[in-house]
Formats: structure tokens, C-alpha cells, sequence
């Protein structure tokens, strides 16, 4: 580490000049012939102090004041140029220094800045002109052969520039500015022992000078001399000045990366920071050894505290979207590649890595933008040639595709990026619908890789994606013959054997699969897929159970066994399933659908409306569930009221049938009344003639005609009574059971249920007059419910052939079957 050099480049490019420093030093300013040169001004002192402690505006402000008194004075326009020097504004500081120039046509100092200047906006043969003009001035010019002496080192005219540093050293022999440049410039003839004895030269000079200390830890890194550069850094450690404490301590660390002893350089850098927090090589030298390290998110973490502080710092930003990419992070390798792009818009690298980004998230055309612009700058990134006629077959631009893949082809070396590319060529091939060339792209990839399983498999599903089932079984087969302890080879297969609606081999193949390996619950939850699929439930059950014992944490073996219970009708189980899923992972839509609906189908609408409403809170774009809660807030309104009338009717039936000792028959009515209102929470009409009204209805009904004669109808009716149920109250609750079930299929099936509903059939149960009884009822629901219920005793009555005790087990099959919704359609 140490100053110019970082862990990502060690090479000699630290040692190039830097002008500003060497050039532009206030300590040498300071010695007693140029304070005379100030001609003792204390004003211009007391601005000179100011520039040395880098109150740059301040000291501005001051030679302002002076030059309102002295608009003439050179060295007050001089120092001026140096205040905007250091405040990087190079077009004020020539401004003010050529000033001083013009007031002083032999002012050296500001002359020599001039050409600093011209070095630092990279002029280079107008400073040398500066630099020259100072030695015509004075043949013992120092700044002037100095200065030739820098910028010669800077072309590399190493030659003249070792004479003009040698001059300058003999016009002042121990110069430390000259000695360290001197020693840089030998550093680049790789003359290093020369450059060291310089190095040292220089430092004598300056026991804290800091350019030398860095200098000579750099040179002894570039000579990879890790036991000197330890040893020269702990004896400077020996001073105790924090600046060079932290020098020599980012010096060591960068040693210990160097040999790849990480820890020991993190634990440097740590020291560092406690120093100075904000130390760039110190937070860099952490995050590159973490990076080295590989614990790329606490890498990020040093390498984002350092972006904190120095938000356009390129090589920061560089390493993030290293990482971003490694870590697959594709939004936010994005938003950095543009944040960089924005910096510096030439590094074409950038460019590459943003459109890697674009074609993970799918979004081809841009991708293929940043690629295009990668190739624009350099023909031969083979890798973005292959990507870009990936998104170009992803666009469907096929045969601009091909073209990209075939120009690069005989210059890819490694087998298996030639296979990978000739699998791209197939597939575009493929789908162009040239399925020879496409087989034989496929059978040249298979050949040059032939040990490359996955890149088999790959093939066989683009095949079997194809609608190429011939092929895929093929490949498929050839893999398991292979090697037939592979479960994805089984799976894959037996995918297309779901595809092809070939049921029964495809539970043979996941059959295999848990034979190779029976602790994984995802294959369990395939096969009982499949066994649903076969209608084998009991099997597809037994699956779903296994895979719950061996992970009761995946939310999707809940939600399969729901479906399985809700189709047998146990809704109490399903509904209980669902939300087990609901719970594990709410973030699938389909799960809540599901619960509502068997929550709806327990008569729980309440309780699915407020699951629905708290649910959508959360996932305010669940479009489907919206519709749902639509649906129940509609359809709970009119359940309610079928429920009410289907009761209603049934037992104004079956009550006539009823006998208790102790009771005559309206008080019996009168309890069954109260029961049917409590439970039902709404109020009866009394109708003492309801049993008469509609049997007569149900004789004039060709369809629902039954039983002509009256008496024997109510014997009927008793024995039903008589044989199923104990009291009064269990009657009752149990019609209202029935009921709320009749509900729920008229619930579902309305639209179906509606259609049975002929208009002469509803013009029939309008002259019974019972919707002025029902007022509040629409005559829709209150003809629906009539025509079920008499549609379900017609049922019942058939379905019992003389034996009336299983009146129950008669009804629960009519719901299993879904026989009261055939027979509305006979």
C-alpha cells in the first residue's frame, strides 16, 4: 500500500512523478531568501502561513485586501496563483501567476509555477519552454533544470532528464524534492539500487519525509523484498508521527496481501482506522482482503463506506460491481454500472458488466445496446459477442444470432465454451425449424464435451420444450442408461410424460427417483401430483404426509393436501391445510383462494371476507383475490337467504310427519318455529297451511311427483322422523346443516342452478303466494331454494327404498355425488 500505490496495482506506474507535490512545495518557499523575497510584508507572510496550513480561501480573501492597496505588486499576485492551485482551479492559478509575470518579467517563482501548471494540464513541451526561459535567465537556474528534468522523465527522454537532475543537484546538492524524483526516474530504468540509494539521500534530508518513506516501501514492493520492507517499517515506526504511523502501517499490510496473508493485513488496516477512520487505504485494503478472502458481503460493506466518502471513486466502484456480479445482485450491479457510466462513459468494461445485468433481468434490448457498444470498441470480447447473439435469439432474431456465434467460433479455444456455443447455435436452429442442422449443432456440442451430462440434459428438455419428444426420450434414456442414480435425469423425463398426459409412466419414473433418494420432500410432492392426477388420492395422500414428516416447513405439501381433502368434500381438514400454507408462505395468492373458498364452503363466509381483507392489505395487487372478495360480499347476502328459505320449507315437510306424545301439532310447529329462528337469527312467517300448499304443487309436478296420496306421504315422513333422529332440537339443527351445505353448491353453481329454473316452473311458485310471505327474499333465491328442497325429499324418498334410517348417509351421498344438481337436469 503506502502513497501511489494500491492492492490492485503494483506495477511501476507508482512511481510516476507527481507533479503537484514535488513541484508545488510550500517548504521549500520558506526559507529565509524567499521570505526577503517577500520583502518582509507582513501581510504577504501572514498569507503565505495561511497557504502552508491549505486555508486556501481565506489566504484569497487576504491578498484581495492587500491588492486593493497594491494592485502592482507581483508577489501578491503570485501567491494568489498558488491559493488557486491549491484549490485545483488551474485556469486561475495561470491567470494570476502569468500576472505576476507581467508585473515581474523576472520573477522566477511565479515563471516556474507557469510551467508547473502546464505540466498539471499535461502542456508538456509548453513547460519545457517555461523551464528553458529560466535557465536563459539564470544558467543556475534550479527550478528551471529541475523542471526540465521532471517533465523529460514524463516522456521517458530518460537520458536528458538524468542530466538536467544531476545539474539541479549540483546547483543544490541536497535537494530533497530533487533527490526523490531523481530516484523515480531511476525506478523507471529499473536501476533500483541507484533509486534507493536516492530514496535515502532524500530522506537524510528530512527524517519525516513522507514521499521518501512511501517511495522506498514502494520500490522494495515492486522488488517483492517483503522482509527489508517490514523491517525499514517497523525502525520508521520507531516515531510515533501519526501521518507516517499511517503510511507505514497501510505500507505493511500491503506486504502481508502481497503474500496472501490476509488476516495479518486486515488486522494493519484495522489499526490504521483507529488513526483516521476515513483512511481510503485502510478501508481498501480491508474490503480487497475480505474480496480475497471471499466474504463478499462484508467486502461490499468496506467497499460501500468507502463509496460514502468518496462517491466517484473508480476503483471502488469497480470492485462493487466485481461483486455484484459474482453475488448475482442484478439490480444492484445496475444502478452502480450507470453510477460509474456516469463518471467515466470510455470504460467500455462497464458497459459489459450493466448489460450482463439488463439480460438476467430479462430486459433484452437494452443488453444488447450495452453489448453492441463493447463490440464497437473492441472486436475481439468474445464474451459479449456470445452474449449479444444470446439476446438477439432471446429477441427472436435467430439468424442474427447464428451470425454472432459463427463469427466467433474458431477462435474459442476451450472445449467446453465450444460446446456451450454450439447449443446456442442448436437452439436457434431449432426454432427457425431447421431441425437437422439443429441435431447436428446438438450432436457436435454432445461430441466435444462428451462427459458434460448437463449440457446432455439441457438438450433433451430443449427437445422435450420443442414438442421433440422422440428425440428428448431419447437423450433422456441415454443419460439414465448412463448413469441411473441421477434423480433429475428420472425427473425431467417424467415431465414430459406429465406433458404428454402419460400419468401412469410418469409415477413409475418418480417412483425410481424416491428409490435413489427418499429424504427429499420436493420428490414425494411430485409423485402425489401424479398420483392426483391418476385419481389415486389415498397414494397422492400418503406422499404428501411422508414429505410433511421429512420437512413440515414447505407450505406447498399443505396446500396439495387441501386440494385432495376439499374434492372429498372435508372441508373442515382442507380449509385447516390451506392455512397451514397461508401461514408458512403468504405471499402465493392461490393459497388464500383456496382457504376463503373452503372457509365459504363451511359456511364461514365471514371468516373468509376478513382472511380476504387482511390478506389484501398486505398484497394489494392479489388481483384474483379481489375478485373473490367481491364474489363473497355478493354471494354471502344471497346464501344467507337461501339458507333461510331451503330451512324454511324443508321442515315445514318433514314436521308433518313428526308425533311427540305430550304435544299437539302447532305446538310442535311453535317450538321447531323458535329453534329455526334462534338458530337461524331472523324471523318465520307462519303459514299453518305450508304441508298442503306445497304438496299439492308437488303433485301437479309431472317431475317431482312422488307420492299421490297424502296419508301416505306423512307416513313417510314420520318414519323419517322417527328412525334418524332423537329430539326436536337435533332436527332442527340438522335441516339447517343440510341447508347451509344446499348454500354452498347453490353458491357455486348459481348461474347452473338458475338455468334449471324454467319461467313456466317460476310462474308455478308465484301462484303459491309465498313470496309476499317472503317479501324480503328475491324471487330468484326463494324459486331456487323451493326447487331444491323439493328436488332433495324427492331424492331422499327414492333413495330409500322402504328403508328410512339412513336418511343421513342418503343425503351426505347426494352431496358427494352431486346427484341434486344431475337431477335438476333430468
Amino acid at each position: 500500500m503506502g502513497k501511489g500505490l494500491t492492492k490492485n496495482d503494483q506495477s511501476n506506474s507508482s512511481f510516476n512523478v507527481n507533479c503537484k507535490s514535488s513541484l508545488t512545495n510550500f517548504d521549500k518557499l520558506a526559507s529565509p531568501t524567499q521570505i526577503q523575497i517577500l520583502d518582509y510584508n507582513s501581510q504577504l507572510v501572514k498569507a503565505f502561513n495561511l497557504l502552508k496550513s491549505q486555508q486556501y480561501e481565506h489566504a484569497i480573501k487576504l491578498i484581495d485586501h492587500i491588492l486593493v492597496r497594491s494592485p502592482n505588486l507581483a508577489d501578491a499576485q503570485y501567491l494568489k496563483g498558488l491559493a488557486y492551485l491549491g484549490l485545483n482551479n488551474l485556469q486561475q492559478a495561470l491567470y494570476f501567476c502569468q500576472k505576476a509575470t507581467q508585473l515581474d518579467k523576472k520573477h522566477s517563482k511565479a515563471i516556474a509555477e507557469i510551467g508547473n501548471i502546464y505540466i498539471l494540464n499535461k502542456k508538456y513541451q509548453d513547460a519545457l519552454n517555461v523551464f528553458n526561459k529560466l535557465v536563459e535567465m539564470n544558467e543556475r537556474s534550479f527550478e528551471g533544470y529541475f523542471g526540465m528534468a521532471f517533465v523529460l522523465t514524463i516522456l521517458n527522454n530518460f537520458e536528458k532528464a538524468q542530466f538536467y537532475y544531476e545539474t539541479a543537484l549540483q546547483i543544490k546538492q541536497n535537494d530533497k524534492g530533487a533527490l526523490l524524483n531523481y530516484g523515480h526516474l531511476k525506478v523507471k530504468q529499473q536501476k533500483y539500487d541507484s533509486a534507493l540509494e536516492l530514496y535515502q539521500q532524500a530522506l537524510e534530508q528530512d527524517q519525516i519525509y513522507l514521499e521518501a518513506i512511501s517511495s522506498i516501501c514502494n520500490l522494495f514492493m515492486i522488488q517483492k523484498n517483503y522482509e527489508n520492507l517490514l523491517e525499514f517499517c517497523d525502525k520508521q515506526l520507531e516515531q510515533q508521527i501519526p501521518q507516517i504511523k499511517i503510511v507505514l502501517l497501510n505500507c505493511k499490510s500491503q506486504a502481508y496481501y502481497s503474500q496472501k496473508l490476509f488476516d495479518k493485513s486486515i488486522n494493519l488496516c484495522k489499526e490504521v482506522l483507529t488513526l483516521d477512520s476515513k483512511n481510503f487505504e485502510g478501508l481498501f485494503g480491508i474490503a480487497m482482503s475480505l474480496f480475497n478472502l471471499n466474504y463478499l458481503n462484508q467486502s461490499l460493506e468496506y467497499f460501500q463506506k468507502i463509496l460514502n466518502e468518496y462517491p466517484k471513486e473508480i476503483k471502488t466502484l469497480k470492485m462493487i460491481i466485481r461483486i455484484q456480479s459474482t453475488l448475482q445482485q442484478y439490480t444492484q450491479l445496475k444502478e452502480y454500472c450507470d453510477q460509474l457510466i456516469k463518471i467515466d462513459q470510455t470504460d467500455y468494461s462497464t458497459y459489459y458488466f450493466r448489460g450482463i445485468a439488463f439480460m438476467q433481468q430479462q430486459n433484452y434490448q437494452y443488453a444488447l445496446d450495452d453489448f453492441n457498444k463493447v463490440v464497437v470498441h473492441d472486436q475481439s470480447n468474445f464474451m459479449a459477442i456470445k452474449h449479444k447473439g444470446f439476446c438477439l435469439s432471446m429477441l427472436k432474431k435467430f439468424n442474427q444470432a447464428i451470425q454472432c456465434y459463427e463469427s466467433i467460433f474458431k477462435y474459442i479455444l476451450d472445449q467446453k465454451e465450444k460446446s456451450i456455443l454450439l447449443y446456442e447455435k442448436g437452439f436457434c436452429h431449432l426454432k427457425l425449424h431447421q431441425n437437422l442442422t439443429a441435431k447436428q449443432n446438438f450432436e457436435e456440442a454432445i461430441e466435444v464435451d462428451s462427459n458434460n451430462y448437463e449440457l446432455k440434459l439441457k438438450i433433451a428438455n430443449l427437445y422435450r420444450d420443442n414438442k421433440n419428444y422422440d428425440q428428448a426420450n431419447k437423450l433422456y434414456n441415454q443419460l439414465i442408461n448412463e448413469n441411473g442414480k441421477i434423480p433429475i435425469y428420472y425427473i425431467e423425463k417424467a415431465y414430459m410424460c406429465e406433458l404428454l398426459q402419460d400419468y401412469v409412466n410418469a409415477k413409475i419414473l418418480y417412483d425410481e427417483v424416491i428409490t435413489l433418494n427418499n429424504k427429499n420432500c420436493e420428490y414425494y410432492l411430485k409423485r402425489s401430483k401424479i398420483n392426483f392426477q391418476l385419481q389415486h388420492f389415498t397414494e397422492a395422500m400418503q406422499d404428501l404426509y411422508q414429505g410433511i414428516k421429512l420437512d413440515d416447513q414447505q407450505s406447498e405439501l399443505y396446500f396439495e393436501l387441501g386440494q385432495i381433502l376439499y374434492i372429498q368434500q372435508n372441508f373442515i381438514e382442507a380449509a385447516d391445510m390451506f392455512y397451514k400454507a397461508c401461514t408458512l408462505n403468504d405471499n402465493i395468492e392461490k393459497y388464500h383462494i383456496k382457504y376463503s373458498i373452503a372457509m365459504q364452503m363451511l359456511q364461514a363466509e365471514n371468516e373468509a371476507i376478513h382472511h380476504l381483507e387482511y390478506v389484501l392489505k398486505k398484497h394489494p395487487d392479489f388481483d384474483d383475490c379481489i375478485d373473490v372478495l367481491e364474489s363473497l360480499h355478493t354471494q354471502s347476502c344471497y346464501t344467507k337467504e337461501y339458507i333461510q328459505v331451503f330451512s324454511f320449507i324443508f321442515i315445514s315437510f318433514l314436521q308433518e310427519g313428526i308425533i311427540i306424545d305430550n304435544l299437539n301439532k302447532e305446538e310442535i310447529y311453535d317450538q321447531i318455529r323458535d329453534l329455526l329462528e334462534k338458530r337461524l337469527n331472523t324471523k318465520f312467517p307462519k303459514i299453518p297451511n305450508i304441508f298442503q300448499i306445497i304438496f299439492d304443487f308437488m303433485n301437479n309436478q309431472e317431475n317431482i311427483k312422488i307420492i299421490h296420496n297424502q296419508k301416505n306421504f306423512k307416513q313417510v315422513l314420520k318414519n323419517l322422523y322417527k328412525n334418524n333422529f332423537n329430539s326436536l332440537e337435533q332436527f332442527v339443527q340438522y335441516i339447517i346443516e343440510v341447508s347451509k351445505k344446499m348454500g354452498s353448491i347453490w353458491t357455486n353453481n348459481s348461474k347452473k342452478v338458475n338455468g334449471m329454473i324454467n319461467k313456466e316452473f317460476q310462474k308455478e311458485i308465484l301462484k303459491l303466494g309465498l313470496e309476499s310471505q317472503f317479501s324480503k327474499f328475491q324471487n330468484k333465491i326463494v324459486c331456487a331454494a323451493i326447487r331444491d328442497c323439493l328436488g332433495l325429499i324427492q331424492i331422499i324418498i327414492i333413495n330409500s327404498n322402504g328403508n328410512l334410517s339412513y336418511l343421513k348417509n342418503i343425503i351426505e351421498q347426494i352431496f358427494t355425488d352431486g346427484s341434486l344438481i344431475k337431477h335438476g337436469q333430468n
